[in-house]
């Protein structure tokens, strides 16, 4: 065969005249100085055909048509297929723009579709696999990768994406070195298809998606909101695979059988069905439970978040808890600390509430029994033992050292109606017992009490007053003295000199603390009237100074001045009646002393002013006849402990200024001499406040 080159730009022929070629060296081509692409043409409509040693490997086709399995007619012009032994290309047109025959020929046409024209196919062993694209019925491209089986009863042939790397002999099976390679996934004629290394161990995907190993990671969530007509949960079984499932009473982890409605829902974690294990926690919002059930919102600024909201719905006749808490035992052990719900808020600006509850009435709503806005109660079942507290209700307050706070208040309690509000009674906080206990207290105070008000006590205002509670006990004389220099008065209060205190109105009687303290100092105090507050804590008015009175602590000292004015008018009446039987009535025979019956003009006495006596006391005496006197001072024992004066004097009043601050509380006994005759007083000094 000899190719004909031409020195025009025309394209490279084939020479007629012959296309034998007799020797192992001679070939078909251009020659280096071709400038034109070398063509194989008939001008006839005959295929081309490439056989080396005379066999069959490749054929383009003519124009022409065919008939392919069950479609014939059909358009295989131009279709190129590629054979390693020829088998199939003489008898079997290539059914796309591209055919591999494999080395066993055995095409399964079954599996042949008009629409996979514009594809590479690739036949053998009776199987048959295609990429390509096909175009359908509203003129849309679909891509496609399309595999068959021409025995499926006999193999389950599949179609897999494996992943190689340098061969070796020695490599595990599954492995990118093996001779197969590892496999990362695979399709199945059933339609499954299963993620992982199936050919390792020999494994099938049996689900529609089959996860051999490994981890399942969702990178996004979809955002629209789930169907609310949904009455199936997501199952997993112990084989791994995922299932709906409705909910039924015999599985624990979601069943209703032994609930209410169709709507509840029960959950336990890693327990085989029986619900029983305690140490399993679910958690939400948050990694990291520390209970049972852990929840964990994160609050938007402004508004109200709540970490857990019930609400319960009840029938008529129902009794509904929206939260119910219970801390007991377990069977055969002791419970050190329980408590049945605990609230705790940290660091709130405004209202730092540990717990908080409402009792609301709705409007032609009626409560004839009881409401409250959080009630507690304490049983103790017969045969039981409290030995500490018990109380239905326990408020405790601990400013630690370093902290600041305006009003601290253990329990606090308001009630308040609106003017157009129809109460009969507000109580802001009310306790109740019965007399079957040894000791009854609707109410008990540890320190002071202040009421800002009017106090009513039908019952009477009782003091602690045994003998067993009390030490140094001192008869009271020299009262009448303190009462003769008190000054009762009648005064209005100014409200603006304390806002916030519910002063009584009109006009009163009592004692200025100031007038008081000057005479009887330990019935005065100084205190402080309490701050006055809006609804929300804020400070109105600060606390006010303020001197108090122990009204109360007068009573001791009116009943020792009533005794001595008794005395002295018992003394006067047997003065009175000597005078009258006797007929003699002399300038001094009436007077009180020590030596009244004397024949002087003056008595001896001896006062003590105040007593009982302050940083400064006066002892006033009196020397009825002239001579030594001398006066000191014993302790209770009768122990000299200091003589304040000794000098000679004549009849007339005298006045020691007697300084007590080095005394120690307690009583002590003055003694006034003169010429060695005693006339004795007590005094007593009181703790120092």
């Amino acid at each position: 065969m000899v190719l004909a080159v031409a020195n025009t730009s025309y394209a490279q022929l084939w020479n007629t005249a012959g296309n034998n070629i007799s020797t192992l060296t001679q070939y078909l081509g251009a020659d280096a100085a071709s400038t034109q692409p070398l063509r194989f043409t008939t001008f006839a409509n005959y295929p081309h055909e490439w056989r080396p040693n005379n066999l069959l490997r490749m054929r383009l086709n003519a124009t022409q048509l065919a008939t392919i399995g069950a479609f014939t007619l059909q358009d295989v012009d131009g279709h190129l297929g590629v054979s390693k032994n020829g088998t199939g290309l003489s008898t079997l047109s290539p059914w796309t723009q591209i055919h591999l025959f494999g080395r066993s020929f055995n095409s399964w046409t079954g599996s042949y579709r008009p629409d996979q024209a514009n594809s590479l196919t690739l036949t053998g062993n009776n199987d048959h696999l295609a990429f390509g694209q096909r175009v359908d019925a509203t003129n849309s491209t679909r891509s496609f990768i399309r595999f068959s089986d021409g025995n499926p009863s006999a193999s389950a042939d599949a179609f897999s994406f494996l992943y190689t790397e340098d061969y070796s002999a020695g490599a595990p099976v599954g492995t990118p070195r093996h001779l197969l390679g590892r496999e990362l996934a695979r399709f199945t004629p059933a339609g499954n298809f299963g993620i992982g290394n199936w050919q390792a161990g020999a494994n099938v995907p049996a689900e529609r998606l089959d996860l051999l190993d490994g981890k399942v990671r969702i990178r996004q969530l979809p955002t629209d909101l789930p169907d609310p007509s949904a009455d199936k949960v997501l199952m997993i079984n112990p084989s791994g695979v995922v299932s709906a499932k409705v909910p039924t009473a015999t599985d624990c982890r979601w069943r209703t059988g032994t609930f209410t409605g169709p709507n509840d829902l029960a959950t336990c974690v890693n327990d085989p069905g029986l619900c029983t294990t305690d140490d399993d926690r679910v958690a939400i919002g948050t990694m990291l439970p520390i209970a049972k059930l852990s929840v964990f919102q994160r609050a938007a600024a402004g508004g109200s978040t709540f970490g857990t909201q019930s609400t319960v719905l009840g029938n008529a006749g129902a009794v509904c808890f929206a939260v119910s808490g219970t801390s007991e035992p377990n069977t055969g052990m002791a419970l050190l600390d329980g408590c049945g719900t605990l609230g705790r808020s940290y660091d709130a600006t405004r209202y730092n509430i540990g717990s908080q509850g409402w009792a609301d009435l709705s409007n032609g709503r009626t409560n004839t029994f009881f409401q409250a806005g959080s009630k507690s109660q304490v049983d103790l079942a017969a045969g039981s033992t409290s030995t500490g507290r018990t109380a239905g209700a326990y408020g405790w307050v601990l400013s630690q050292a370093g902290s600041s706070a305006g009003l601290v208040a253990g329990v606090y309690g308001e009630a308040y109606a609106y003017a157009t509000g129809n109460v009969t009674e507000q109580i802001g906080v009310y306790g109740r017992t019965n007399p079957n206990g040894l000791v009854n207290f609707a109410g008990r105070f540890d320190g002071n009490v202040f009421v800002n008000g009017v106090g009513t006590i039908p019952g009477g205002v009782w003091t602690s007053s045994d003998a067993n509670l009390k030490t140094n006990i001192v008869s009271m004389d020299s009262a009448m003295y303190l009462i003769e220099q008190l000054q009762p008065s009648t005064y209005e209060y100014v409200p603006s000199a304390a806002p916030g205190i519910n002063f009584p109105s009109g006009t009163q009687a009592g004692f200025l603390a100031q007038q008081l303290e000057a005479v009887i100092p330990n019935l005065v105090r100084d205190g402080m009237l309490p701050s006055e507050r809006d609804s929300i804590g804020h400070i109105i008015t600060p606390p006010t100074a303020s001197k108090e009175v122990n009204y109360v602590g007068l009573i001791p000292y009116l009943v020792a001045a009533m005794k001595e004015q008794n005395t002295r008018i018992d003394q006067l009446e047997q003065q009175l009646t000597a005078c009258c039987s006797s007929g003699q009535m002399n300038a001094h025979g009436m007077e009180q002393g020590a030596n009244s019956t004397s024949t002087g003009t003056m008595d001896t006495d001896l006062r003590i002013v105040p007593n009982p006596v302050a940083a400064s006391t006066q002892l006033r005496y009196t020397v009825g006849t002239p001579g030594r006197v001398r006066l000191e001072v014993s302790d209770n024992t009768g122990r000299v402990i200091e003589v304040l004066e000794e000098a000679t004097r004549s009849t007339g009043n005298f006045t020691y200024e007697w300084n007590t601050q080095q005394l120690a509380a307690g009583t002590y006994f003055c003694t006034l001499y003169v010429n060695d005759e005693p006339l004795v007083k007590k005094a007593v000094k009181l703790n120092e406040r």
